[in-house]
């Protein structure tokens, strides 16, 4: 079994010590509009490649979020593995090993030079952003760990999960907690939008507690369901809970602010933001959630 990493330990006490962890905000969609508006066009907009293709604007957003005082750092793979079987994924990548695996260290190597060029490294853990509908995390997990024990993440997030995670996909999580990386996962379950009944939420998140996961959170459904969604994760679990909403209108930073506070008052104790939600949101978060600055001189340590 490996050590948990000391960046990740820092994770630990502060959710441990009550304290508000950050999350990032939408990666993808931040690549999406930097690129649209150098080219002036919504076309080809960057997605699971972006990592080679848009290599540079890939650094600047996770060195962006880094800097405005995220506590977690997202790797840009969501839907990575699910390429894994296309022609790019299966061909040559920059070391000869397939596309699919480079990319996979890759992305670690590049959310922690961003992490580093922010000036805070020891203080931002990289999370490796997984689909839950990825085949290979159900398939070939012993193959990401292998990749793993190369180019550790400090954690992996499984995200978007139905409210009911097939039975592979827990032996999966389970395997890989048990070498001692840590893994939260993350639900896409709108309760007012025909999710499954509650009493099925709550076995959902239980067998994800047998599997080993560290903490439970809500992702990429509206704000406006985001209150509710709480409710839900707090009556289901004792693990630390959190939310990282999408967009699906424009939200001032100033009024995320206001949402934020609301979601810590109901206990969230991880906060951030998916879709849509840009590094000036996760500013706003920062400046009323967490009380240390970003030298790393104060007692959040």
């Amino acid at each position: 079994m490996t050590m948990h990493s000391m960046v990740y330990t820092r994770i630990e006490t502060l959710l441990a010590g009550g304290a508000c962890v950050l999350l990032d905000g939408g990666v993808g969609t931040e690549v999406a509009r930097g690129e649209s508006a150098a080219s002036g066009s919504t076309a080809d907009l960057p997605a699971t490649w972006a990592i080679y293709d848009r290599m540079q604007r890939v650094l600047e957003v996770h060195r962006t979020y880094a800097a405005v005082g995220c506590d977690i750092i997202s790797t840009h793979t969501w839907g990575l593995l699910s390429s894994a079987a296309s022609v790019r994924g299966r061909r040559p990548g920059r070391t000869g090993l397939p596309a699919w695996t480079v990319a996979t260290s890759d992305a670690v190597a590049l959310a922690r030079q961003g992490i580093a060029e922010a000036g805070r490294a020891g203080r931002c853990a990289v999370a490796f952003s997984l689909n839950d509908s990825d085949p290979l995390l159900a398939t070939e997990h012993d193959y990401l760990r292998l990749l793993w024990t190369i180019h550790p993440p400090d954690l992996v997030l499984v995200e978007t999960l139905p409210c009911a995670p097939s039975p592979a996909l827990c032996r999966a999580i389970a395997a890989l907690t048990a070498t001692g990386l840590p893994v939260w996962a993350s639900f896409r379950c709108a309760p007012t939008a025909g999710g499954d009944p509650p009493g099925s939420f709550t076995t959902a998140v239980r067998e994800l507690e047998g599997a080993g996961v560290a903490a439970v959170l809500i992702n990429c459904i509206p704000v406006k369901q985001t209150s509710e969604a709480l409710f839900m994760l707090s009556d289901a679990t004792t693990l630390p809970i959190g939310c990282y909403p999408r967009l699906d209108h424009h939200v001032d930073p100033a009024a995320y602010g206001e949402l934020v506070v609301g979601w810590r008052a109901q206990g969230a104790r991880i906060i951030g933001g998916c879709c849509g939600v840009g590094p000036l949101h996760i500013a706003e978060a920062h400046r009323l959630l967490v009380t240390d600055d970003l030298s790393g001189s104060s007692t959040r340590s």
